[in-house]
């Protein structure tokens, strides 16, 4: 009784001062229940279906949850993270983007974000003019620094314009990104590929049980990860790749970098793939190595689990396909 009785207090203290869960249901204004949130605060959505039209300001740390057992669809132009936020957390939502970055930083004044975290949801960056999950907007002398950008238990894919990808920073923007986790997720239909920034930053990327299907799909040499002048550790395990187009690179990443790839692999649609840092190549292309491939992995009758023919003696890529 002493030992529960520590552990509901510690519980307590471990919750953020002045905290609250506050819900919303079917036909509310989801736009007017985030932008009145309080510090800390998390939403709980309700089933139903939502639109925000155009930018919905994150100016507080929140959390903003599908009610358990359902999957809320919300259409969304961007989550725009400001001065004032250290942390955004999307949890078991249906999300469709129409616009550029699912969540972007300002284009001015400096944000320091501690964590991006989407987790168990299923996203369309069906955007208009090349889509992205996360994605810096700032310019000049502002700096942007986000400490995580964590990715688990989600569909990616791109129901629109084929430009899209996880995260991205222009040339001219001053970005620093800690660590990108992405972990037990399917991520499809990637024209630029994954990670793209040419900042000057340190950075570490961990890729684990994923699957990567259409991935830089458009003539470029962008690389899967392009991360040309970071110092970047990169960790990738137990994944799978299909590369589409017919340039496509891998991992290019900046002098001093660290590369490990272990027990991940690409369908063979390319004889050699530059960057490859240790991918291993399945003998069959997409077509024969998953059951139903396609562009959309939520799509009835479609499948993105190996074959039991073409697997390397163990389970690569997201858990879901191997369930």
């Amino acid at each position: 009784m002493k030992n529960l009785f520590i552990t509901c207090i510690c519980a307590l203290l471990a919750l953020p001062a002045g905290a609250a869960t506050r819900r919303i249901a079917g036909g509310d204004d989801l736009g007017r229940a985030v932008r009145t949130l309080k510090d800390n605060d998390t939403l709980v959505v309700a089933a139903g279906s939502y639109v925000v039209e155009g930018t919905l300001p994150v100016k507080r740390n929140t959390v903003i949850v599908g009610e358990a057992g359902t999957r809320p669809r919300i259409a969304v132009g961007s989550f725009r993270i400001g001065t004032g936020a250290r942390h955004l957390v999307l949890r078991g939502l249906d999300l469709t983007l129409s616009a550029k970055y699912l969540v972007d930083t300002p284009s001015e004044g400096s944000v320091e974000i501690e964590l991006v975290a989407i987790e168990r949801c299923t996203v369309d960056l069906g955007g208009d003019t090349g889509a992205g999950l996360v994605g810096s907007r700032t310019s000049g002398t502002a700096r942007n620094r986000i400490g995580e950008i964590r990715v688990e238990d989600c569909v990616v894919f791109n129901g629109g314009f084929p430009q899209h990808f996880v995260y991205s920073a222009a040339s001219t923007s001053q970005t620093a990104v800690e660590k990108i986790r992405l972990s037990d997720s399917t991520f499809a239909d990637m024209a630029r590929g994954a990670v793209a920034a040419n900042a000057a930053m340190k950075t570490r990327i961990e890729i684990e049980r994923c699957t990567f299907y259409d991935i830089n799909r458009s003539d470029n040499k962008a690389g899967t990860i392009r991360l040309s002048n970071a110092t970047a550790d990169i960790q990738i395990t137990k994944s799978v790749f299909t590369f589409a187009g017919p340039a496509s690179r891998f991992i290019i990443a900046g002098p001093g970098s660290k590369v490990a790839v272990e027990n991940s692999w690409a369908t063979g649609e390319l004889t050699s793939i530059p960057g490859a840092r240790g991918l291993k190549m399945l003998p069959a292309k997409a077509s024969e190595a998953y059951e139903a491939p396609a562009r959309n992995p939520l799509a009835e009758g479609v499948s993105l689990r190996l074959r039991e023919n073409k697997t390397p003696g163990s389970e690569i890529g997201d858990p879901r396909w191997n369930k």
